[in-house]
């Protein structure tokens, strides 16, 4: 679903991790695996789809996101590539991810799973897959996973 400059962004989803920093002052969330996979579908179907809405109430706002180099990239930065149009190569991502184990310490929850991913160049339909495993990290926040 990201295009052109947008792309180097989109590798940034396929082999970081999502982590949210600082401890919840607000009510408890469902420590179950269910609750992140729930949170993890959303994230991906609104990736997807390019919701950038969707994205922004589901992120934290402390987000600390590692890129593949090693960058630290805020939220904004990371929703950045999602508010201009998409360019010729689409990234899609299966919403559901396998082979998931979890672990919660308080408020705070880690995700590691497996994802596979399609990037496909629109203009020639040539397209390529990949799986990657994933490790996303979870705070509880106003009563949510985020």
């Amino acid at each position: 679903m990201l295009a052109g400059p947008s792309f180097a962004a989109a590798a940034l989803f396929v082999s970081t991790s999502l982590l949210a920093h600082g401890p919840s002052t607000s009510h408890s969330c469902a420590a179950s695996e269910q609750a992140l996979r729930v949170v993890a579908h959303d994230f991906w179907a609104a990736y997807n789809h390019r919701d950038t809405a969707a994205l922004e109430k589901l992120l934290d706002d402390r987000l600390l996101f590692i890129s593949e180099s090693g960058e630290l990239l805020s939220k904004a930065q990371v929703l950045a590539p999602f508010r201009v149009p998409q360019g010729s190569i689409k990234l899609e991502s299966a919403e559901e991810p396998q082979n998931v184990r979890t672990m919660f310490v308080d408020d705070m929850a880690v995700m590691s799973f497996t994802k596979a991913f399609k990037i496909t160049h629109q203009p020639t339909g040539a397209s390529f897959g990949a799986t990657s495993r994933m490790t996303e990290t979870f705070v509880c926040a106003g009563g949510e996973w985020k």
